[in-house]
């Protein structure tokens, strides 16, 4: 092989070597930054989740509360007890705590 063969096969291996170079870091900080998105990702389903419990015991107690709203006898002692009503001929006393 003459020199200019080996100059031009050099050259050839530092262009590969440059284009081999320039896609590892393009790998690599597209993997990093997917990397942070996944992490944020998670953190906003156990942030959501976190509400999602949150509400789910919220709604529960709604509904505990209008079970309790349908009843006669949780009325009457609700009037009672908030609103300080009475049935006829029946007095209230409230007597400090």
């Amino acid at each position: 092989m003459n020199r200019g063969m080996v100059r031009r096969r050099k050259r050839w291996n530092r262009i590969i070597l440059l284009l081999l170079f320039i896609y590892g870091t393009w790998a690599f900080v597209t993997y990093q930054h997917q990397e942070s998105a996944l992490d944020e990702k998670k953190e906003q389903i156990e942030q959501l989740s976190k509400e999602a419990t949150i509400v789910k015991a919220q709604y529960e107690e709604l509904t505990y509360q209008i079970e309790r709203l349908q009843d006669e006898d949780y009325l009457l002692e609700l009037a009672r007890k908030e609103y300080y009503m009475s049935l006829p001929g029946e007095m209230i006393f409230e007597f400090p705590k």
